[in-house]
């Protein structure tokens, strides 16, 4: 369905992460981003700037893909949910 993206989050240990970053593949790199979380209209938003990339990603949890989102003025949105560009995969390999 269009927009709609599964995505299971999973709290991991140091040791975990530590683990993993061992295992990943070489032709990817680490991807350093910082969550500002905001609410506009009760609506809760997480908006990712990727560092060390020009990228900008604004998330927004929906339980319904019946609900209406109103953006403030002036807000130059592209809907992105699906384009493999945006995976965590391809940004790593930016």
């Amino acid at each position: 369905e269009k927009g709609v993206r599964i995505e299971r989050e999973t709290p991991i240990s140091l040791s975990e992460y530590e683990k993993l970053l061992t295992e990943r593949d070489a032709s990817t790199r680490t991807i350093h981003k910082v969550r500002n979380c905001f609410s506009v209209n009760n609506r809760l938003f997480e908006l990712d700037v990727f560092l060390g990339l020009d990228l900008v990603v604004l998330e927004v949890e929906v339980g319904d893909m019946s609900e209406v989102i109103v953006f403030p003025d002036g807000w130059e949105l592209d809907e992105v949910t699906g384009d493999t560009f945006y995976s965590n995969r391809t940004i790593a390999q930016l």
